[in-house]
Formats: C-alpha cells, structure tokens, sequence
C-alpha cells in the first residue's frame, strides 16, 4: 500500500511484492499463512 503511494505503476508494484513475499517467507517460513492472508482479498 505504501509503495502505491509512492509509485503507482502497477508493475513495479506487483515486483515489490513479490520480492517482499520471498523475503517474508525465507525469514521466517511460518510467517507465511500471515503473509498470504494480506492478499487472499
């Protein structure tokens, strides 16, 4: 959401998710099915 603010350009906005997800998920792996419910929208 705050990267919208910032750039709306919906590719680079669907890549900063992506790597923050990858991120999120190797960090910490249970951290997933709370990742993964931000976006279940």
């Amino acid at each position: 959401m705050t990267i919208s603010d910032y750039n709306r350009d919906d590719d680079y906005i669907e890549r900063v998710q992506e790597v923050m997800e990858i991120l999120a998920k190797r960090a910490d792996p249970s951290f997933e099915a709370a990742y993964n419910s931000i976006w279940s929208d």
